[in-house]
Parts: structure tokens; C-alpha cells; sequence
């Protein structure tokens, strides 16, 4: 469970760096649009909210709900949650 704290909170800090350098780098070539900027803002939003719904889903209401099998072991909704948020880490802090 803290494991997945951490997780949460780093993707929504590269979220926010992400988005605060895209700020930048359009405010220097004086390209800054409002209408961008909301939707980035919406976009990393979205994204935050389904990902902690479906990890409260997996702890919650389908703790016994075994998605893949790898390497002769089970993998439950909040195994995979937890690869999708270091995939999601790894796309917004190499952006």
C-alpha cells in the first residue's frame, strides 16, 4: 500500500513537471495558449482520477481478481496498476 502512495504521488509530480515545463517552453517561444494549458491540465487530471479509481477498485471490491499469469505467478489488479503507474512515470518524466 505505501508502495503505491509513493507511486501515485511521483506520477502526479512528473504530471505537474510536465506540464509546468510545457508552460515554459511555450511561454519562451511565445507560442502560450490557455485552451493548451487547460487541456493538460484536464488530460493529467483524467488520467489521475481512472487510475486511483481502478486501484480503490482493485484493493476494495476485487481483491481475489487474478488478471494474468507470469512466470508461474498470479497477478492481481493492483500488481498491474502498479506497472501501469511506472510505465506512466517513465512516459511523463521522459517527456
Amino acid at each position: 500500500m505505501e508502495q503505491m502512495i509513493r507511486l501515485v504521488c511521483g506520477m502526479l509530480l512528473c504530471m505537474a513537471a510536465n506540464i509546468g515545463l510545457g508552460v515554459a517552453n511555450a511561454d519562451i517561444k511565445k507560442e502560450f495558449d490557455k485552451t493548451t494549458l487547460a487541456n493538460g491540465i484536464k488530460k493529467a487530471t483524467a488520467v489521475a482520477i481512472s487510475l486511483v479509481m481502478l486501484y480503490c477498485a482493485g484493493v476494495y471490491c476485487l481483491p481475489e481478481v487474478r488478471l494474468i499469469e507470469i512466470n508461474g505467478e498470479m497477478l492481481t489488479i493492483v500488481d498491474g496498476l502498479g506497472a501501469i503507474f511506472y510505465a506512466a512515470i517513465g512516459l511523463y518524466g521522459g517527456e
